[in-house]
């Protein structure tokens, strides 16, 4: 690791320090009836009513505590914490009902509407049904103390607190924790520029991935393509077989090689002379699956790549489902605002409509993405804990199990909360998949790291990355954009570990509404860098394998075995200190054509399968002379493909 992000490092870590010390602060509290109670969403009403009150009752306790302790909520000028404001307008409704009445607060659930303290004609409740005694319930929607999600057998709430008051929480009947919500970070977009060198290249349409010397001239292709349908769908199994085409995009350079990268087997120049650049997927395209993309904001207005196909059999959703901040859930009730944009109240940078914009589109963009069909859902999240547990809560609540997929491309060092791993393994239970992004911070995302202290550690995670029941997704450096057989290494920024389960694209380009040096067919787009993409990427290949086995039941298991067999094992190159499976994405076709039609390649990923009478098919699908092999490729030890040549 460099000197770099260990500075980058140890500042998180003093922040996370002075964070800690610091009063006036929203905590996240969960609360459990009792520890023989089902996870929530699996109980009867009577048992989720009962919790539902209980919980109702804590919060007032809590609010009551707050307003007995306003003194700690001073701030170093004397001035009271303007957050509390609230408690002297809320003590005056309290006022205005019969002294002779017990009176209660009805924290309003937006979150969950379904959940709320319904009241009887006379605007009261039953709180025991055995007996006549009532209470007034006055509905609040209160900032202090609110209403977050259920997480497995217990729930949390949030709620604005002090040092002093804390104590006092914990020491309330049925609070089992109360810790501290922290920010998550949004990865900046990294931006590619091209140099003076590119630009002349790029001017030339310069392409140096041609070398056909020493190959044999044979097309495979029909229709007077150099591929061929019948072969990919024979190897695949898929119901049918799109193309994406090269020369229908008009451009002559690798810019959508984040595509035609996971639909074929590495590139060796000696095999096919030069590299294909369409990108094959199974013609339902991820269609009845959905994608639910954790963003800050998305600007949808970009019809082009976010087409919904009105009209076809297989029209689709394009929506931006709810804007979640402050931990409350503010569903979007309009088409016309479920259409365009979509931003939470923390986003004021114009990057963080791209960062969304991106994401989707390399997912299931109608140009630009894996999954062209596959239904799009926009959570715009703001950045804090709670409001992450409640976008996955929504999910959970609106999404259909086995059917959709959640990508995640936030994170940064942070301290682990075993509220947020409860959650995401909920989730899991129920049926949904999970991508998340590694990071972008070259270093390994998969362990602790530890600061001493005077009187304790600190230990910080990397969010996501480190929570089990997750698929992490690193990036290749796979843009180079002059030389194809290089591409296969992993990007100078990608973060590493044990904990990655796949490696996927990670230079992509999505489109622009500013003017850009890059364009394809007259659009502007820009192009981008970064695990946030590589992430999505696997999920859409995972959308595809959905649609086109919708019978199968996936969940988070039986995905991530599928991608890891599906992957291209051992093709990249990295140094040896990067611990990581060396896995490379792949959405099932491996099959390897030439657009010029010369093959020297071998194997079962080649149409040109078997080698000469004396030459061996080596692991790498390469015809080698026995006599001339060196490097021990013909060996049966080393792999050599004994069906397709000799092999010793």
């Amino acid at each position: 690791m460099n000197s770099i992000h260990l500075i980058f490092i140890a500042f998180i870590a003093f922040n996370v320090f002075i964070s800690a010390l610091a009063e006036n602060a929203f905590y996240i509290i969960s609360i459990k009836r009792n520890d023989k109670d089902r996870d929530f969403d699996d109980e009867s009403d009577t048992v989720q009513t009962e919790i539902v009150e209980l919980v109702n009752d804590r919060m007032n306790d809590i609010y009551e505590i707050i307003e007995d302790n306003m003194d700690s909520y001073r701030l170093e000028n004397g001035k009271m914490d303007e957050k509390l404001n609230e408690i002297t307008s809320n003590s005056l409704k309290k006022r205005q009902f019969d002294n002779d009445k017990f009176v209660k607060f009805n924290f309003i659930n937006n979150n969950r509407p379904n959940l709320n303290i319904k009241f009887n004609a006379n605007n009261k409740r039953s709180l025991n049904s055995t007996d006549d005694s009532t209470v007034e319930y006055i509905p609040i929607d209160s900032d202090l103390v609110s209403h977050i999600c259920p997480i497995l057998n217990y729930y949390t709430i949030k709620a604005y607190l002090t040092d002093d008051v804390i104590k006092k929480v914990l020491n309330l009947e049925n609070v089992i924790s109360c810790e501290k919500a922290f920010k998550i970070s949004n990865p900046k977009i990294r931006r590619k520029v091209p140099n003076e060198e590119e630009k002349e290249k790029l001017n030339n349409n310069n392409n140096n991935n041609n070398n056909s010397n020493n190959k044999k001239k044979r097309s495979y292709g029909k229709n007077g393509k150099y591929y061929n349908k019948d072969m990919i769908k024979e190897e695949t199994n898929w119901s049918g077989v799109s193309v994406q085409e090269h020369d229908n995009l008009n451009y002559y350079y690798n810019y959508f090689t984040h595509l035609s990268l996971i639909s074929q087997s590495k590139y060796y120049p000696s095999n096919t002379g030069s590299y294909d650049y369409n990108y094959y997927y199974p013609e339902s395209a991820g269609e009845g699956i959905h994608l639910y993309f954790i963003e800050t904001g998305i600007d949808m207005t970009m019809e082009d790549d976010f087409d919904k196909y009105k009209g076809e059999t297989y029209e689709r959703t394009i929506t931006c489902d709810t804007l979640i901040y402050s931990g409350k859930s503010h569903p979007i009730r309009t088409d016309k605002e479920r259409e365009e944009y979509c931003e939470t109240v923390e986003s004021d940078d114009e990057d963080e409509y791209n960062h969304g914009v991106g994401v989707a589109s390399v997912a299931a963009g109608t140009i630009f993405g894996v999954a062209k069909k596959a239904n799009m859902h926009t959570i715009a999240t703001a950045l804090y804990t709670y409001d992450v547990l409640e976008a996955l809560d929504y999910i959970k609540i609106q999404g259909v199990p086995h059917k959709s997929l959640i990508t995640s491309s936030r994170g940064g060092w942070t301290t682990y909360r075993k509220d947020l791993q409860n959650k995401i393994t909920e989730l899991k239970k129920a049926g949904y998949i999970i991508f998340v992004s590694a990071g972008n911070t070259y270093e390994d995302c998969c362990v602790e790291k530890i600061f001493e202290r005077t009187f304790d550690r600190i230990r910080l995670i990397k969010s996501f990355s480190y929570y089990d029941d997750v698929i992490v997704v690193g990036a290749i450096e796979d843009n180079d954009i002059f030389n194809m057989k290089d591409a296969y290494q992993i990007a100078e920024y990608s973060s590493y570990g044990k904990c990655i389960d796949l490696f996927a694209p990670g230079e992509v380009i999505t489109p622009s509404k500013k003017p850009s040096y890059y364009q394809v067919n007259g659009r502007n787009v820009d192009l981008v860098m970064g695990t946030s993409f590589s992430a999505p990427i696997a999920a859409g290949v995972a959308a595809t394998i959905m649609s086109e086995h919708p019978d199968i039941e996936y969940n988070y298991d039986l995905m991530k075995q599928t991608l890891i067999d599906l992957s291209l094992k051992d093709v990249l190159l990295y140094p040896r200190f990067v611990n990581a499976p060396n896995r490379f994405l792949n959405n099932g076709k491996k099959m390897v054509f030439s657009p010029t039609n010369y093959y020297g390649g071998c194997g079962e990923n080649s149409p040109e399968k078997e080698c000469n009478e004396n030459g061996c098919c080596t692991k790498y699908g390469t015809c080698v002379n026995p006599s001339f092999d060196i490097n021990n490729l013909c060996y049966i030890n080393n792999d050599c493909q004994l069906n397709f040549g000799k092999c010793y």
